[in-house]
């Protein structure tokens, strides 16, 4: 779920959702009447979103009473499920990308879990993070000398020199290729979640940035996905 407490598929279209994804007015219903009214086994959450937020994203909030929903039930015409076809991609990654904006904000404005459900986010006490230090971005060389189709962006973490590669094809977007300065805060980011994972001690001096990888440093930073 990245950094996220509040996964963002909870906010992606499914195949009923013909009309949009469905939300309520808390004017209409309290968090706690709308989650003591869903059934599920493991219990629900319920997250809130305000209004202005919304329309910060270009999303209408279209009133839609219905006998058989919770008061105040209001449809989302622009998260309507769109099935994926080469026509349609562009329009599959927005609402993919406004999925992981409405998760952001959701998650700020916190979250109502029914007694007894354990807190969603598990934080746990953290070491200081060491002190990192950009030093240069340089193209990766082969053995033979010639230029691999990567290039390193070099950091001193604590005064030790560790270089994070990056392929070339990991930079690939829908909009041209990521431009140097955020590929700097990308390859920070990747290796501050590497420090924290690995500690220093275990901590290599080269680290790779691939495809999948920077799909999810990409997540975690909260910038659209690249494709």
């Amino acid at each position: 779920m990245g950094n996220w407490a509040i996964n963002p598929e909870a906010f992606r279209p499914l195949k009923d959702d013909t009309d949009g994804i469905s939300l309520f007015r808390e004017d209409f219903v309290t968090r706690r009447r709308l989650a003591s009214l869903n059934r599920h086994a493991n219990g629900v959450r319920v997250a809130r979103l305000a209004a202005e937020e919304c329309v910060a994203l270009q999303l209408s909030l279209n009133p839609a009473p219905d006998l058989s929903e919770p008061p105040g039930h209001v449809l989302v015409p622009e998260m309507a499920f769109v099935k994926r076809t080469a026509q349609t991609k562009l329009q599959v990654q927005r609402i993919k990308d406004l999925a992981q904006k409405l998760a952001q904000a959701a998650t700020k404005n916190g979250i109502y879990s029914q007694k007894g459900m354990p807190n969603p986010v598990v934080r746990l006490p953290m070491a200081a993070m060491p002190k990192i230090e950009f030093v240069e971005i340089r193209p990766a060389s082969a053995r033979d000398g010639g230029q691999r189709a990567a290039s390193y962006v070099l950091f001193l973490v604590a005064a030790k020199e560790v270089a994070v590669e990056v392929y070339n094809s990991a930079l690939l977007t829908r909009d041209g290729i990521l431009p140097s300065e955020k590929t700097k805060v990308a390859a920070q980011a990747f290796l501050e979640s590497e420090v924290k994972r690995l500690g220093m001690d275990d901590l290599p001096g080269k680290i790779v940035l691939d495809e999948p990888t920077m799909d999810s440093v990409l997540n975690r930073l909260g910038w659209p996905s690249r494709f």
